[in-house]
């Protein structure tokens, strides 16, 4: 069972956000990434799962043994999917340090914060790769919008795309600042190494990930015992009929 309280004070003792918000923190690590990956996880079967896998590729990169097969396929599995769902935890730790909140109806908009009697908008991007062409046409409309609302209340609005990790230049394009990760973080915290210390905190909520892995993974690997595997033996003449029929 993994002790949520030490996990928080560790957090904590990491970032010195105090002990309530912390353990913020760690809740929506658990809501919108372990929980949303595990309700993943629980609708794909092995079957499924082989059907998604190049049965040559891992024949060609040397997997040998049923244990190998269902980790590795496991693993790219969660790989897949995960990116979404961390993005998710990156918009709720930005709206934990800075006190701000997603608004309801804004589209391509992940936080909002009042400071001043001004609005901070931010359309947060987890990597610096950013957006494709239409996506990052709907957060401008999106920020072009919202923004306009407010300042017809006679309520000054800053468009920000911020972009959680990876190297990225600062720099103001038409009236939107697009911001470094490290830029950005330090706004919402208010410290300059806090997306260094970031990875310290990412790294102490690791084991609530890792127990919750267990459980899928075993499921996983009895049904390929089932399908296609004789002892640690993989069958791949079942493996290939699975997947080409």
């Amino acid at each position: 069972m993994v002790d949520k309280n030490a996990i928080a004070a560790q957090i904590n003792a990491i970032i010195q956000i105090g002990l309530e918000r912390s353990m913020m923190i760690v809740d929506a690590f658990e809501s919108v990434f372990v929980n949303k990956v595990s309700e993943k996880l629980a609708s794909i079967t092995m079957k499924e799962l082989v059907k998604r896998k190049n049965p040559y590729l891992y024949r060609a990169t040397g997997v040998e043994t049923c244990d190998e097969y269902v980790e590795r396929a496991f693993r790219e599995y969660i790989a897949g999917m995960r990116g979404n769902f961390f993005g998710l935890f990156f918009e709720s730790v930005a709206q934990i340090l800075s006190g701000g909140t997603k608004p309801d109806g804004t589209g391509e908009i992940d936080l909002e914060v009042q400071k001043d009697g001004e609005m901070l908008l931010y359309v947060i991007k987890s990597g610096a790769s950013g957006h494709n062409a239409s996506s990052l046409k709907k957060a401008l409309d999106d920020l072009s919008a919202v923004s306009g609302s407010f300042e017809a209340k006679d309520i000054r609005a800053h468009k920000n795309i911020a972009y959680a990790y990876g190297r990225r230049g600062e720099h103001v394009d038409d009236g939107v600042r697009k911001m470094a990760s490290k830029d950005f973080w330090a706004e919402m915290s208010g410290d300059a190494d806090f997306y260094v210390k970031l990875l310290d905190v990412s790294a102490a909520l690791s084991p609530m990930f890792q127990a919750d892995m267990e459980s899928p993974y075993e499921r996983l690997l009895a049904e390929a015992h089932e399908l296609f595997c004789e002892g640690d033996a993989i069958r791949w003449d079942k493996v290939i009929r699975l997947v080409s029929g």
